[in-house]
């Protein structure tokens, strides 16, 4: 009896085993198939599309001259562009651009679900692909940190002078950490921005709506193309990249074509709506860099291009406006000087028989030691034809500081009905309360600075106790007795970075219910 138990668990025991190594056979079939039909990691591609690029793989390299098309790049690769444009492609399908005079370095985990992006200097554009809760994708810059979950926006960093980053969202909205004061993030939402200065130990930050200007220079208007292209696209690879750099409308001519191509391509974008970026001729300021800083008596070139698709050629007449001071210039080159203390918009203006071209650069004049923009390593110096800014002296060259503008777009002055509330416990020593709750708001811009952060608007409120700042507030006023109409004031102060204010009022009546 005994021995036939023992055969009959050796039995078992044998078919559990047998069992067992199936099901580990199995799973391992399974794996292997996997793992073999697994589509390997895409390659994170560098492609130039023209002028110099220059890369180098680690920190331990110098850089070297990107000599062909493409490459594939590591993490910790860092890019630097002299007068050429550059993309990386990464394998989940977010693209960066890199414009001119740039330097960024790219730091990725090897699934690419965390991607940060160290910009240094100059200009980039991230098109990002909607991003899974534990993936990341960041832009680092001196001053500040964007970090977005999928989206569309531009970074600006400031080389020369104090450090600044302008962060600006085309889609979507980006997070924003000043550096220096991470505990704060301020959610920058479509068609704005916010700029953040080192100007002292705490960070300055400005914000406000991305201007008409610059939304219409030339980095946004050929970005904002590539960015219908990019809509389009559920795939992007280096071979579905190069239809991106064949498309009508970009605005970085091509002066290598043949008279019949420029013709064709010329005929193309004509009949093609006349919508941003479409335009058969462009005009690029080429300095001063915009959002550069420059030293008080700094003297401050000025230089731009033209190029015609139809003709190839260059067109000569430019014209040259300070927004908002009476200084103008003409011609292609020449140097400003005697610029006072402030923010300014340079404007460039070319015209033709059939169309008038713009671009805009944004400077600041500060006081202190400063540093003018780098040359290029390895890029020839350009000559600048001298045109000293001629001032009538008994004409100030600028306007003096203008007050902010601000006004209480809600409530409008009037009188209100209120709302009764009973004490949830009937005491007769506590009679109904009546309240109106508002939310008022209001636009604060200033001439000089657009549109004030909410940090310089400032509330005064009649009932309340301490003011407030914002660009709205909510708040319940609370009448004294429902039998008896009450007024109340609100009151909004906004204050530029000079130091000037605006302010306006509003009188409200609120009545108790009828």
């Amino acid at each position: 009896m005994f021995t036939a138990n023992k055969i009959l668990a050796n039995k078992k025991m044998f078919w559990v085993g047998g069992v067992v190594l199936l099901i580990l056979i199995l799973i391992g079939a399974i794996f292997a198939f996997i793992t073999l039909n697994k589509k390997p990691a895409r390659d994170t591609i560098l492609l130039k599309e023209n002028g110099s690029v220059q890369f180098k793989l680690s920190d331990s390299e110098e850089y070297k001259n990107m000599d062909t098309e493409e490459i594939s790049i590591n993490s910790g690769t860092s890019v630097k562009t002299g007068d050429g444009q550059a993309h990386i492609l990464f394998s989940t399908n977010s693209i960066l651009s890199i414009n001119k005079n740039s330097e960024v370095k790219i730091d990725f985990a090897q699934d690419q679900k965390n991607i940060n992006i160290n910009q240094l200097a100059g200009n980039t554009w991230s098109r990002v692909k909607a991003l899974a809760s534990n993936e990341n994708f960041t832009v680092n810059t001196p001053t500040a940190l964007a970090s977005v979950r999928g989206t569309k926006f531009a970074v600006a960093v400031s080389s020369n002078g104090k450090k600044s980053a302008g962060v600006y969202t085309i889609e979507s909205k980006v997070g924003v950490k000043p550096i220096g004061d991470e505990s704060q993030e301020l959610l920058v939402t479509p068609m704005r921005y916010v700029e953040v200065f080192d100007d002292s130990s705490k960070p300055n930050i400005r914000t406000g709506d991305i201007l008409k200007e610059e939304f219409q220079g030339r980095w946004f208007k050929r970005n904002r193309v590539i960015d219908k292209w990019f809509d389009s696209k559920n795939n992007i690879d280096k071979d579905t990249f190069t239809e991106m750099l064949k498309l009508e409308g970009l605005p970085e001519a091509d002066k290598t074509k043949d008279e019949s191509t420029k013709k064709n391509d010329c005929l193309n974008i004509l009949d093609q709506n006349r919508d941003e970026a479409k335009n058969p001729s462009d005009l690029e300021i080429v300095q001063p860099q915009n959002r550069s800083t420059w030293t008080l008596g700094s003297s401050i070139p000025f230089e731009a291009k033209t190029y015609n698709a139809c003709t190839g050629l260059e067109m000569t007449q430019l014209d040259w406006q300070i927004v908002d001071s009476e200084i103008t210039l003409t011609g292609k080159s020449g140097e400003i000087k005697g610029l006072p203390l402030g923010s300014y918009r340079l404007k460039a203006t070319a015209t033709t028989e059939n169309e008038i071209l713009h671009d805009f650069v944004f400077i600041r004049v500060v006081e202190g030691a400063g540093q003018l923009p780098d040359i290029e390593e390895n890029q020839p110096v350009k000559k600048i034809v001298k045109q000293p800014v001629q001032v009538n002296p008994s004409t100030p060259i600028s306007k003096p500081n203008q007050p902010p503008v601000v006004a209480i777009t809600n409530p409008k002055s009037g009188t209100y009905t209120a709302s009764i509330f009973y004490p949830t416990v009937t005491i007769a020593a506590l009679p109904p309360e009546c309240s109106y709750e508002i939310r008022a708001t209001a636009t604060a811009i200033d001439p000089e600075d657009g549109n004030l952060p909410a940090n310089n608007i400032t509330w005064f409120v009649d009932g309340t106790e301490q003011p407030t700042r914002g660009n709205y507030i909510s708040i319940k006023l609370r009448m004294v007795s429902c039998n008896k109409p009450q007024s109340f004031q609100i009151k909004v102060v906004g204050a530029d970075f000079k130091g000037a204010t605006g302010e306006d009022i509003v009188t409200i009546t609120l009545q108790g219910p009828v």
